[in-house]
């Protein structure tokens, strides 16, 4: 509601609302940092001013002790002091230093003045009440210092009763040195006082007490304003110099507080110098009089100027509404003046354009009406036609297009079904049993989850699974589907494709494989070459100590069966060398049967001895096929060689042929009197077998010489030790693969 009163209120206060607005936060904002300006500005103008008082305070000090030291320096060259002092008499420099101590305590504040002699005992010392004949300080560094060098200082250093100023001067007598004479310069509230009448400041000294904590020893207030104990221990422990504005009796103040250092540069005390601020305040009121003062003239000259600006801004428009009503009672012919280009002209443009399209559209609205009903016909031509091309795209397309009601009852499903499943699209058009039966038995159960899961979590679904074709061999499918929900009855359909990717799935197995094999002949590779430099000097070692042996050595027969086992090794790494060695084939096409035929011919001879039974079975449906006669041959002879070694006397070896759909199939049967499973899996690694035999040496070869084919061999075993070797050769040419 409030908002909709903010939008019926006049444009003029629209404009004029915002616009006061920024004017008055301009101006205040602006009055804000001119005084937090004014504030800062006079706040450094203060610390400066008193940094600088702070600063002469010290220069004071050093004036004082170079005066101290003057004072000493007089003294010290006085020919009768000089004399009494050589002579050590006490009474005698009493009675012409007493009257220049008074004169001094007087006029300049002389707190003391000491005499030493050596090494550095106090000989004579005016202050009251009267001491001598006590070790100097080991406090008074300078002191010490002069008595050590036997040349004049001046220091600030900490006496007996607080810090003082001191002056030092050695003492000669006809160029012997006789002892020092100290000045000491009030550091109290004398010297204080005397600063402030110069500077108009009040001025505080703080020392440490027994406990180190820092306690008033002298201020020209009588209600000195101490500094919080924190700050005065920060100051004693950093050095730091420390600036504060507070108010003291009513009254505001500005305090800086500083070190004081002796001639070591330890803090011995904090001077705290305050000044009033009460002039730099009324400064501060009359600036801030003033600039409050510009402000308001300021905010009042944008005010009139905005709303000078509304009434030149809101005379076009109200122009503008003025022709726009008469438009409205239609006048059509009327046409909005254009009195400039600026953006209220252009506004008038695009209501003159609005008018000029409007009579247009009404114009195209009859024409469109007296045609629409031939329009009609035509669109339902179009949709129909747009109609048949789109199912004939999906009655062509080389996927299976389906879609499922709410239970998962087909509904639709393109011809490409019957390719994958060997059943007519239309048997199983509402047979949700019949749908089922087409995915392989291991895959229903998770096709079922996975769909289950897709519905319930409303999103899509891409799987993969098996759909056995009604003659018995095997599809792999891609399934991709989408459920379509509506808000009123939940989950209306599932429209989704199929895809064969059976190719894609034997290619990625030929592909896997391949890979295996590459990586298994590089590390044999490396391998056999590590192996033969070693081996070759072990083996031309042995023999030429087998040859230096008599046939009656008693160690003779050792050393045979070592020749024996690097022949067995050679032979092992001749087998891997030839097992790795690359291999080129040349195609030409063979008629497979005839060549398996040529095979076992070649091969009967070698049955008689054990008695062995070879028989054969040939599909005639296998025609010419792409091979290297000679490489397939040598890997064809080497596995039924093979055969032929591990069959027990008397036993059979069956050959059959096939066509497996792009395959030439062989399989090659037979009975073993045992075998492990181990030696299965190690079947085409002979040299991984303990008492590996020569028969065995060519396995490897055939398995290479197949695979480069494009090809696969397996071998398995049943229970009884039936060994069945399955050869899969490509009817086409494949890619081959170089290996070793």
């Amino acid at each position: 509601m409030k908002i909709q009163w903010i939008s019926n209120i006049s444009l003029k206060w629209k404009l004029l609302i915002p616009f006061i607005f920024l004017s008055f936060m301009g101006v205040t904002t602006m009055m804000i940092f001119s005084f937090r300006f004014q504030n800062k500005l006079i706040h450094l103008h203060e610390e400066k001013r008193l940094k600088s008082e702070y600063r002469y305070f010290l220069r004071t000090i050093k004036s004082k002790k170079t005066m101290a030291q003057t004072l000493a320096s007089s003294l010290a060259v006085n020919k009768g002091i000089q004399n009494a002092f050589a002579k050590r008499e006490k009474k005698g420099l009493l009675e012409l230093i007493s009257p220049v101590f008074h004169e001094l305590y007087q006029r300049l504040g002389v707190k003391q003045i000491r005499l030493h002699i050596p090494p550095d005992k106090s000989f004579v010392y005016l202050h009251p009440p009267p001491k001598s004949g006590e070790h100097v300080e080991a406090f008074q560094y300078k002191t010490t210092g002069v008595i050590g060098t036997k040349k004049k200082g001046g220091a600030l250093e900490w006496g007996i009763a607080g810090p003082e100023i001191l002056g030092v001067a050695p003492v000669f007598c006809q160029g012997r040195y006789i002892g020092s004479i100290e000045i000491g310069i009030s550091f109290e509230t004398r010297l204080l006082n005397e600063f402030r009448q110069n500077h108009d400041t009040e001025l505080t000294l703080y020392v440490q007490d027994e406990k180190n904590s820092p306690v008033v020893f002298a201020s020209t207030s009588d209600a000195p304003y101490p500094l919080s104990q924190t700050i005065l221990e920060q100051i004693f422990r950093e050095g730091n110099v420390v600036f504060r504005t507070c108010v003291r009796n009513g009254e505001e103040m500005a305090i800086i507080a500083g070190p004081v250092r002796d001639s070591s540069s330890r803090t011995i005390a904090i001077i705290e110098i305050s000044a009033s601020r009460d002039q730099t305040l009324a400064l501060l009121r009359e600036y801030r009089v003033t600039t409050l003062l510009f402000g308001l003239i300021a905010l009042a000259a944008s005010i009139a100027f905005v709303w000078w600006i509304s009434l030149i801004f809101l005379k076009p428009i109200s122009s503008i509404v003025r022709d726009a009503r008469e438009i409205a009672c239609g006048k059509r012919d009327t046409k909005i003046a254009v009195r400039s280009q600026d953006e209220i002209g252009v506004m008038a443009h695009a209501i003159n354009d609005m008018l000029t399209s409007l009579e247009e559209s009404q114009q195209r609205i009859k024409d469109y009406a007296e045609n629409l009903e031939l329009k009609v016909a035509e669109q339902t031509r179009e949709l129909r036609e747009s109609e048949i091309t789109y199912r004939t795209l999906v009655q062509n397309v080389p996927l299976i297009v389906y879609r499922l009601d709410a239970s998962g009852t087909p509904i639709f499903v393109n011809d490409f079904f019957q390719q994958i499943t060997g059943i007519q699209p239309q048997d199983v058009i509402g047979n949700r049993s019949l749908w089922l039966e087409q995915i392989h038995p291991e895959d229903r159960d998770r096709v079922a989850t996975i769909l289950t899961e897709s519905i319930n979590e409303n999103k899509d679904f891409c799987f993969e699974y098996r759909i056995q074709h009604k003659d018995g061999h095997m599809f792999h499918v891609m399934d991709h589907g989408l459920p379509v929900f509506s808000e009123v009855q939940g989950l209306k359909r599932v429209d989704g494709i199929i895809i064969d990717i059976t190719d894609s799935k034997k290619l990625q197995e030929k592909t896997i494989q391949t890979e295996e094999l590459r990586t298994l002949s590089a590390i044999a590779a490396s391998l056999a070459h590590e192996i033969r430099n070693p081996l070759t000097s072990v083996g031309g070692l042995a023999r030429r100590l087998l040859k230096s042996l008599g046939d009656d050595y008693k160690n003779r027969k050792k050393a045979e069966l070592i020749v024996e086992e690097v022949e067995r090794l050679e032979n092992i790494l001749n087998m891997m060398l030839t097992y790795v060695e690359p291999k080129s084939i040349h195609l030409r096409l063979i008629e497979f049967n005839n060549l398996v035929e040529s095979i076992m011919e070649s091969l009967r001879q070698n049955l008689l001895p054990k008695k062995i039974t070879m028989v054969a079975s040939f599909d005639d449906r296998l025609e010419k096929i792409p091979l290297d006669r000679e490489l397939i041959e040598k890997a064809l002879y080497s596995l039924i060689k093979n055969a032929m070694y591990a069959v027990e006397e008397g036993g059979k070896i069956i050959m059959s042929t096939s066509k497996e759909e792009d395959f030439a199939r062989l399989d090659i049967t037979y009975k073993v009197p045992y075998i492990s499973d181990e030696d299965i899996e190690q079947w085409f690694y002979p040299f991984m077998i303990d008492n590996i035999d020569k028969h065995l040496f060519e396995i490897p070869i055939s398995r290479i010489v197949i695979q480069k084919h494009g090809g696969i061999i397996n071998i398995t075993k049943d229970k009884d030790y039936n060994i069945k070797i399955s050869i899969h050769l490509p009817l086409a040419p494949q890619e081959t693969y170089y290996f070793g």
